[in-house]
């Protein structure tokens, strides 16, 4: 029987430039205002770093502004190496000028890359039609915009997972010292960017040599021992000697605290609820099952991927139910597993009429307009320039004079980037929420009225200011509310904050 042929046969390479073209595109509008649209903490933490790297570099400035930029540099945590960070504090020195939107622009860029490596990736294990659509669900889902164009090192990391991923799978089919080579570089790049990503990584390594080598043959293949040594030798130097004490301190605390969660449902169902926001529940399970479609190559690397997904979230059990852009590697992972779907729907399309092949692609591309359309309003929807003036404003209207404890935005990182200001931070709710759940307990956000006395105190001790910007927050701690009105006299009140006197408490205390 004679099929049909494809509609525009050789426009594939059309289509593809034309996906990557539009999914830059739609990241870099409204480029220009600040990241407080998704997790702002988080990425003000990355631009308090590389504006302390920018100044550190410049020749001609005032050394008090420079110190204090790098003191606010090296009071925020670093668990991973800055690379993003100096990539852009580098790009500002290069352009003379400190423009927060260049760090939107590389992460953009890094997605693309990563989208290039999944396509290639796609294409061989289905179909032209199959990594296209693959594609096209990597780029355009709304998650994937707004958080692939943050200023975090999460869009880094899945690029480099992405390299490496399409680089084993080369390897695994031509069994070349260049793709063996170049295996190891991506999976040691992926690591060195986040820890994490060897996680992930590592079981579908471990299944994809197996499955090629045979495991009586890997311990006599060079090829193999030279992609171990690749990727763990220049991260593990770097985690090893460059910030080893933070890293035991972020996995004693953030990892091995929170185990008693894994004894719990409710754990799961949390887990499922938050990957559910990167990329929807019902695409989760449809990815699942479609990975059966794929060659038995295919399969054992898919599945090995979502393996080292879930053996990430059982490590990371508090962050993987609280931080969505935890889960953002699933996002291409959903993709992959879903071509093998696309591209048997793409092959019956080619046997159909012009017109019925027509009507399909006119479908499809009214939808991905269609989501890009609701994507592009949530980009638009809010102007953070003024936002940014007022903390401005707020900081530079703050005594000097004396240490500050805040009880403020974005774990400081909003006053301290905006207001040039270093503060320290008085807990939220949830982190005494954290404490409880430590101990294997739900935690109510409180403290007792006599350990809210010491704790105060010990708190405050060395402080002559007291700063509340989030005042739900204070709503939610009564006990601090009523001890900061009660017994400290008001400096300044209004423009979203109020400064409390430590210094000098009432005389009297206030009903």
């Amino acid at each position: 029987m004679n099929k049909k042929k494809l509609l525009f046969p050789r426009w594939d390479l059309v289509l593809l430039v034309v996906l990557l073209a539009a999914g830059l595109g739609l990241r870099l509008i409204d480029l220009t205002n600040p990241p407080l649209d998704f997790h702002p903490d988080r990425q003000l933490h990355g631009a308090i770093i590389a504006r302390g790297m920018y100044y550190q570099m410049l020749p001609d400035i005032d050394p008090a502004q420079k110190q204090l930029a790098v003191n606010l540099w090296k009071s925020v945590g670093v668990y991973e190496p800055p690379i993003l960070e100096r990539i852009v504090a580098l790009t500002y020195f290069v352009v003379g000028g400190e423009y927060l939107w260049i760090a939107r622009i590389y992460s953009s860029v890094f997605w693309m890359i990563g989208g290039l490596a999944l396509y290639e990736l796609a294409r061989r294990m289905t179909s032209v039609g199959g990594g296209l659509a693959a594609l096209a669900l990597y780029l355009f889902v709304p998650f994937s915009v707004i958080a692939s164009r943050s200023f975090q090192p999460d869009p880094f990391m899945v690029m480099g997972m992405l390299l490496a991923v399409y680089s084993l799978y080369c390897w695994s089919e031509e069994r070349t010292w260049k793709w063996a080579l170049f295996t190891g570089l991506f999976t040691g790049l992926a690591v060195l960017v986040k820890a994490f990503a060897g996680v992930m990584l590592a079981p579908a390594l471990v299944i994809m040599v197996l499955n090629t080598v045979g495991w009586r043959k890997v311990a006599l293949n060079r090829q193999v021992w030279s992609m171990a040594g690749i990727s763990t030798v220049i991260p593990g130097l770097y985690y090893l000697f460059s910030i080893s004490s933070r890293s035991v301190g972020f996995i004693d605390f953030w990892v091995l605290s929170y185990t008693n969660l894994l004894l719990k449902p409710r754990f799961y169902f949390a887990w499922l609820s938050t990957a559910g926001i990167v990329i929807g529940i019902g695409t989760i399970f449809f990815s699942l099952a479609s990975v059966l479609l794929l060659s038995v190559k295919g399969r054992a690397l898919t599945l090995g991927l979502w393996l080292g997904y879930a053996l990430f979230g059982l490590l990371e059990p508090y962050q993987i139910t609280t931080h969505d852009y935890y889960s953002l590697a699933i996002i291409p992972l959903a993709a992959l597993s879903l071509s093998p779907i696309f591209g048997l729907i793409i092959d019956k399309v080619r046997q159909q009429s012009r017109f019925l092949q027509i009507f399909f692609t006119s479908v499809i591309l009214l939808y991905v307009l269609y989501q890009g359309w609701l994507v592009r309003n949530v980009l638009v929807s809010s102007d953070y320039r003024g936002e940014a003036v007022g903390w401005t404003q707020m900081g530079a209207g703050l005594p000097r004079d004396g240490r500050i404890i805040a009880l403020t935005h974005d774990y400081g990182t909003r006053i301290s980037y905006f207001g040039f200001i270093q503060v320290s931070l008085w807990p939220y709710v949830q982190d005494f929420d954290l404490l409880g759940m430590q101990n294997g307990e739900q935690g109510n956000g409180q403290l007792t009225s006599s350990d809210f006395e010491q704790y105060f105190n010990s708190k405050i001790d060395g402080y002559q200011y007291f700063l509340v910007t989030r005042f739900d927050e204070l709503d939610a701690q009564p006990l601090l509310k009523d001890k900061l009105y009660s017994t400290y006299p008001i400096l300044q009140e209004g423009n979203g904050h109020i400064l409390f006197d430590l210094a000098h408490p009432l005389t009297t205390p206030q009903p």
